[in-house]
C-alpha cells in the first residue's frame, strides 16, 4: 500500500476531496458554487496566515501598537508585504462577500432549499465587516483611533444602555491599553475564529443544498457534474484572487497609479496604510478621519441627520434594511416576493453607492479636509523620518518624537496660543494667517530678510511689523523712520547682519560664517549710542527700557520673551498685551505652556529642528546639545526684577510712574528742585521747570540754546532755531530792546498758565505782544495765534497743559513737527483705536499736568 492511499485509508481525503471539489451544479449546468467557497477559504486562509504572522510582532498596547506595527512596516524584512496581504485580502474578502450575495439575489440562488446558504453568507460578511473595524484600531495611528473613537461613540446614543455599552467597549471612560487588548481580542477570537467556524458550517450547508443535482440527475438533465472542471476553475480562481491582492498591495508602485521609484523605498509607499501615531489628547484631534470604503454610504447617509437623530441612521434604519434582507429567502418563493426583493436590492445598493459618492465628493471639494489630510501625512512620514534621524524610538513611544518635534508641534502650539494677534505668512502648509492681526508677522523671525523689512522706514508701521501694536508711533518707529536711514547703507546692513548672526539661527550658518567682519562691525555700531540709547547690548546700554539684544532670536532669548514678556529684559511695564505663557514654574497649573512647550516654540519660529539635507544627511548642527528649557528658564528668573506697581491717588507719583512707563527718561531729564529724575543717555532737553520763564530764557540765550539742556544732544543743535539764537536774535536784541525781549519772553512764560475749555481757542494776547512775535520775526517760523506761520511748532497757547497734552499725544502733527521730528513717539496719534496707543488722553492729561508750570 503505498502513502497516499494508505492515508487515504486512515482520514479519507479523497473522499474529502471530491466532496469539495466536485459535484455541486445546478439544474442548468453551472457549477460555480465551490468557486466562490474556493475564493472565500482561500482569502480566510490567507487571513490566517498572514494575521498569525503579524500576531508574532504585535504588541497590544497605547504605547507599544503602533511601534510594533511600525517594527513590521519597517524592520522585517517583507513586512510591508505582510501587512498588505492581510489588509487588502480583509477588503477582497468583504468585497467578494457582498457580491456574492447580490448575484444570488439576482438569480434567485437564495430560496429553498439555500435558505441558510444565504443567510450564513450574511453572516460571513457581518463577521468580515466587523474584523475590517476592529483591525482598523490595531495600528494605533490617527485615522484608525478617530475613526474608531468616533463610531464607537455611537453606542451613546441609545437609551438606558449606551453609556454601559460604550465603557465595555473601551474598556473605561476613555481609549486606551484596555481598549486595545479588548479590540485586539474581538479581531482574533471572536471575528476571526468566528468566521472560519461560520464558512465550515457555510460549506456544509451549501453542500447539501446542492446535493440534489448528484442525488436526482434525471431531474436535472442539462447538468453535466465534472470533477475535474471545478478544480481547474477554482485554482484560478484563487490564483486571480491572489494576483488581485497583491496588485492592491504594490498600488502605490503600478505604472499609471503610483510611481516606479515606490520600489526602491517600499515600506514608505506600499502594504497597508499607518499613519502618525495616534494621540489621545482631544486638541490633537485627527480631523479627516474616514471610514474604510465598506462603510463610506452609511457615512454619507448618517450625514444628512442632525445629531440628535443620528441614531436613525446608524441604528434604526440599518436594523430594519438587515431584517429585510433576512426576510428575502421567505419572501422570494413567489414571483412578486423575487421582484420585491430585487426593487429593494437595488434601492439599498442604489443608495449605497451615492452616498458613497457624495462622501467622496464631499472630502474632495473640501479645503479644510484636504489640508487635514496633508497634515496627516506630513506627520506620519515626519515620524518615520524622526525614528531614523534619532536612531530608533524612544522608551515613551513614537508619539513623544512627535509632540516634541518643532516642525510638528510647532505649528499647532502657534496656531492655538500665538495666531490670534501674530500672523504666519510662510510658504503653505505653514502658513497661517489670523482674522485681526495686532503683533509682528513672526515668519523669519530674526533672519536677516525679516530685519530688511523690520528696519525699512515703508515696512516699520505696517501690518507687519508694528503696524497693528501700541508701537505703532513708538520709539522704535521713530527711530527707523527718522534716524536709523540717516546711517550709510553699509552701516545699515551691518546692523542687520550683527543682529541677526545674535540669533544663531540653522537657516544663516553659512553666510553669518562669511561676514565675521561685516558682523563685528555692525556689533560695534549697536553697541554705541546708535541702539543702545535704549537697548541692552551684552555690557551696553540700559535695562529696562526695551528689549535686551544680548542673543536677540536666539533659543534662549525665544524662552525668556515667550515665557514672560514682561521681564525686565524685554518689555518690562511696556509689554503690549501679550500673555505671559509661563507665570510659575514650579506650579504647572498656572501655565498656558509648559517649559517643554515653550521651546518647542521657539525652535518652530528659528526653523531649527532635525532634518536631513537633499543628500540625505542630517542637517548640520551646532556643536553640544541645547540646554534643556527649564535650565534657561531658571537664568532668565535669575535675572528678574521687581516691576515697579502704578501708584494710585496720589497724581503727582502717578506722573512721576508715568514718566518711566512712557521712557520720557530715556532721552530727556527732568532736574527739579527735589527728587530730580536724570536722563537715562540725553538726547533731548531737559524739561525741568519747561515753558516757566527761566526756562524759555535760558533757551533764547546763545550760551544755553545748544547745551546739552537744550538742543545740544539733538538733531536741531546745528538747525534753523540755534543758529537763530546765536545769530539774529542777539541784533535784533541790540535794534530793539533788552525790555521787549524780555516782555516777550513774559508773554511766551504766560501762555503756559492759560486754560480755556475744551473745543475752543485759548484767549488772545493784546495786539502789542502780536506785533513784538512778529518783531522778533518769530512769526517767521512759528505760527502764533493770528499771526505767523512756517515750520515750527505753533506757540499758540506754548507750555499750557492743553498745548503739551496735544504735543505729547502727536508732535508730528501739522501743528509741530510734521516733517523735523526728531525721533519722539506719538503717545496718541490713533484716537479711534485705543489698543494702538501708547498712553491714553487721561494718562497724557496727568503728565501735561506735572510738566507744566504751577500758576
Amino acid at each position: 500500500m503505498s502513502f497516499v492511499d494508505w492515508l487515504d485509508d486512515r482520514i479519507g481525503w479523497r473522499s474529502i476531496w471530491r466532496a469539495s471539489c466536485g459535484g455541486g451544479c445546478d439544474a442548468f449546468g453551472r457549477c460555480w458554487w465551490p468557486i466562490c467557497l474556493s475564493v472565500i477559504f482561500f482569502l480566510l486562509v490567507q487571513q490566517a496566515i498572514t494575521g498569525f504572522f503579524l500576531w508574532t510582532h504585535y504588541s497590544p498596547s497605547s504605547q507599544t501598537a503602533w511601534e510594533s506595527v511600525y517594527f513590521i512596516q519597517y524592520q522585517i524584512p517583507l513586512g510591508w508585504l505582510l501587512r498588505g496581504l492581510h489588509y487588502w485580502g480583509a477588503q477582497v474578502l468583504v468585497g467578494f462577500l457582498g457580491l456574492t450575495i447580490l448575484i444570488r439575489i439576482f438569480t434567485r440562488f437564495y430560496t429553498a432549499p439555500r435558505e441558510w446558504v444565504f443567510w450564513t453568507r450574511l453572516l460571513l460578511l457581518a463577521f468580515a465587516l466587523g474584523a475590517c473595524l476592529t483591525g482598523d484600531l490595531l495600528r494605533w495611528d490617527q485615522e484608525g483611533y478617530a475613526a474608531t473613537q468616533t463610531r464607537v461613540s455611537f453606542l451613546m446614543l441609545l437609551p438606558q444602555i449606551g453609556g454601559a455599552l460604550y465603557r465595555l467597549a473601551v474598556g473605561g471612560a476613555e481609549f486606551g491599553h484596555l481598549t486595545l487588548t479588548r479590540f485586539f481580542a474581538l479581531h482574533v477570537a471572536i471575528f476571526g475564529i468566528g468566521i472560519w467556524l461560520l464558512a465550515l458550517a457555510h460549506a456544509a450547508l451549501s453542500r447539501r443544498a446542492a446535493r440534489a443535482v448528484e442525488e436526482r440527475p434525471q431531474d436535472y438533465p442539462l447538468a453535466r457534474p465534472d470533477p475535474r472542471f471545478p478544480v481547474v476553475i477554482q485554482g484560478v480562481a484563487c490564483l486571480v484572487t491572489l494576483i488581485v491582492v497583491f496588485l492592491f498591495t504594490c498600488q502605490q508602485g503600478l505604472p499609471g497609479l503610483g510611481s516606479l521609484a515606490a520600489w526602491q523605498s517600499p515600506a514608505e509607499h506600499m502594504g497597508a496604510p499607518l499613519g502618525a501615531p495616534a494621540d489621545t489628547d482631544p486638541a490633537h484631534f485627527y480631523a479627516a478621519a474616514r471610514p474604510e470604503w465598506s462603510f463610506r454610504g452609511l457615512y454619507g447617509f448618517s450625514n444628512i441627520f442632525p445629531g440628535e437623530l443620528k441614531i436613525l441612521p446608524i441604528f434604526v434604519i440599518p436594523g430594519l434594511i438587515a431584517i429585510l434582507v433576512i426576510l428575502m429567502p421567505i419572501l422570494g418563493r413567489w414571483q412578486l416576493g423575487h421582484i420585491w426583493n430585487i426593487l429593494v436590492t437595488l434601492v439599498i445598493v442604489g443608495g449605497l453607492a451615492y452616498f458613497t459618492y457624495a462622501s467622496y465628493r464631499h472630502d474632495w471639494l473640501d479645503a479644510d479636509f484636504q489640508k487635514a489630510r496633508a497634515a496627516g501625512e506630513e506627520e506620519a512620514k515626519r515620524t518615520v523620518e524622526l525614528i531614523a534621524l534619532r536612531g530608533g524610538i524612544p522608551p515613551a513611544g513614537a508619539l513623544t518624537l512627535l509632540r516634541e518635534d518643532p516642525k510638528v508641534e510647532g505649528p499647532r502650539l502657534y496656531e492655538q496660543q500665538c495666531l490670534s494677534c501674530h500672523n504666519y505668512s510662510g510658504p503653505e502648509p505653514l502658513k497661517m494667517i489670523g482674522d485681526n492681526p495686532s503683533a509682528p508677522d513672526l515668519y523669519g523671525f530674526a533672519t536677516r530678510e525679516w530685519l530688511k523689512g523690520f528696519f525699512d522706514p515703508k515696512q516699520i508701521a505696517s501690518e507687519k511689523y508694528f503696524g497693528n501694536t501700541r508701537f505703532a508711533a513708538g520709539v522704535m518707529v521713530r527711530y527707523v523712520e527718522e534716524r536709523f536711514t540717516k546711517l550709510p547703507p553699509e552701516d545699515q546692513e551691518a546692523v542687520i547682519a550683527a543682529l541677526s548672526a545674535e540669533a544663531r539661527l540653522p537657516s544663516q550658518r553659512e553666510i553669518d560664517r562669511r561676514d565675521v567682519a561685516l558682523i563685528a562691525r555692525g556689533r560695534q555700531i549697536i553697541a554705541s549710542q546708535e541702539c543702545a540709547r535704549c537697548h541692552r547690548f551684552y555690557d551696553a546700554g540700559p535695562v529696562g527700557q526695551a528689549p535686551d539684544l544680548t542673543g536677540y532670536g536666539s533659543r534662549e532669548w525665544l524662552i525668556g520673551i515667550i515665557a514672560s514678556p514682561q521681564h525686565v529684559h524685554f518689555y518690562s511695564l511696556r509689554n503690549d498685551r501679550m500673555p505671559q505663557f509661563i507665570e510659575d514654574a514650579a506650579r504647572p497649573e498656572k501655565n498656558r505652556f509648559s517649559p517643554t512647550q515653550v521651546s518647542i516654540l521657539a525652535d518652530f519660529l528659528r526653523g531649527d529642528w532635525p532634518e536631513k539635507s537633499l543628500d540625505g544627511q542630517e542637517r548640520e548642527k551646532e556643536e553640544g546639545a541645547p540646554p534643556p528649557a527649564t535650565f534657561v528658564l531658571g537664568q532668565w528668573e535669575a535675572r528678574k526684577r521687581d516691576l515697579p506697581a502704578r501708584p494710585t491717588g496720589d497724581r503727582q507719583a502717578e506722573a512721576r510712574w508715568l514718566w518711566e512707563f512712557a521712557q520720557c527718561s530715556l532721552c530727556h531729564g527732568l532736574s527739579l528742585p527735589e527728587n530730580g529724575i536724570p536722563a537715562v543717555s540725553t538726547a533731548a532737553p531737559d524739561l525741568g521747570g519747561f515753558a516757566t520763564r527761566e526756562w524759555i530764557a535760558g533757551l533764547l540765550d546763545p550760551k544755553q540754546v545748544d547745551s546739552d539742556k537744550y538742543f545740544g544732544k539733538t538733531a536741531f543743535a546745528k538747525g534753523d532755531m540755534v543758529e537763530f539764537v546765536k545769530g539774529n536774535l542777539r541784533e535784533l536784541i541790540s535794534d530793539i530792546g533788552k525790555e521787549e525781549f524780555d516782555k516777550l519772553i513774559d508773554a511766551l512764560a504766560a501762555e503756559a498758565k492759560k486754560d480755556w475749555p475744551d473745543g475752543e481757542e485759548p484767549p488772545e494776547p493784546d495786539e502789542d505782544t502780536l506785533h513784538l512775535f512778529e518783531d522778533f520775526t518769530c512769526a517767521d517760523c512759528h505760527k502764533f495765534y493770528s499771526v505767523g506761520g512756517g515750520s515750527g511748532p505753533d506757540l499758540t497757547g506754548y507750555g499750557s497743559k492743553k498745548w503739551i497734552a496735544a504735543f505729547v499725544a502727536d508732535p508730528k502733527s501739522k501743528r509741530f513737527y510734521p516733517k523735523t521730528n526728531d525721533g519722539m513717539p506719538s503717545y496718541h496719534a490713533f484716537p479711534e483705536t485705543p489698543g494702538k496707543n501708547l498712553l491714553t488722553k487721561e494718562e497724557i492729561d496727568i503728565l501735561a499736568e506735572f510738566l507744566a508750570p504751577k500758576k
